[in-house]
């Protein structure tokens, strides 16, 4: 994203914002030097009919939660995620937003 037109410098407190849809999941680990990666524990796990809304708590308890939106592309519920798992969230550059607070 662009820091001039969000009216970030560098060192400053912003806030990002990304569709759930944007953000990656994975059990793997990414390679090394990977951006745009954080890791996190899936907190909750619900299934809304055309996609599955995962929410992932970033930091530990009491950190803060991220919400990733997988689509339902057959009837058969996979169940790749389970709560508790450990997991790695991505997305690519473009895809979200920067904010000044």
């Amino acid at each position: 994203t662009d820091q001039a037109v969000a009216g970030a410098r560098p060192g400053s407190e912003v806030w990002f914002a990304i569709r759930p849809e944007k953000v990656r999941i994975s059990l793997e680990a990414p390679t090394p030097g990977s951006s745009n990666v954080v890791e996190g524990t899936v907190w909750d796990i619900g299934y809304l009919g055309d996609f599955t809304m995962i929410r992932v708590m970033l930091g530990g308890e009491g950190g803060q939660l991220v919400k990733v939106a997988l689509a339902n592309r057959t009837r058969r519920l996979a169940r790749p995620f389970a709560w508790d798992d450990k997991v790695w969230l991505s997305w690519d550059v473009e895809a979200g937003v920067v904010l000044p607070p």
